[in-house]
């Protein structure tokens, strides 16, 4: 809510949307502190500040967020249990 409700809405003011939507997609990747994500955060942002000023509804990149997390979490349970098979070798 921060970025589209507080950032984006301040730079649109200031910036053509495109511009805005780019400049809030950048803070909101370095604010999760992921450098290896980075590329990946500021196309989330986009995507995420083009939804809002399309729809000028908070929900939809909320939604948005929501899935994207949902899908990444789903991907690091899913990865987790490759390793499952080892847990029953005992090699003592």
């Amino acid at each position: 809510m921060v970025f589209r409700g507080f950032l984006l809405a301040s730079l649109t003011k200031w910036l053509p949307t495109p511009g805005a939507v780019f400049f809030s997609s950048v803070v909101f990747a370095g604010a999760h502190l992921a450098p290896r994500d980075f590329p990946q955060l500021v196309t989330l942002g986009m995507v995420l500040g083009f939804s809002y000023s399309r729809t000028r509804n908070l929900l939809t990149p909320m939604l948005i967020h929501s899935l994207w997390n949902s899908v990444r979490g789903a991907g690091g349970v899913t990865q987790g249990f490759g390793n499952l098979s080892s847990l029953g070798d005992s090699t003592d």
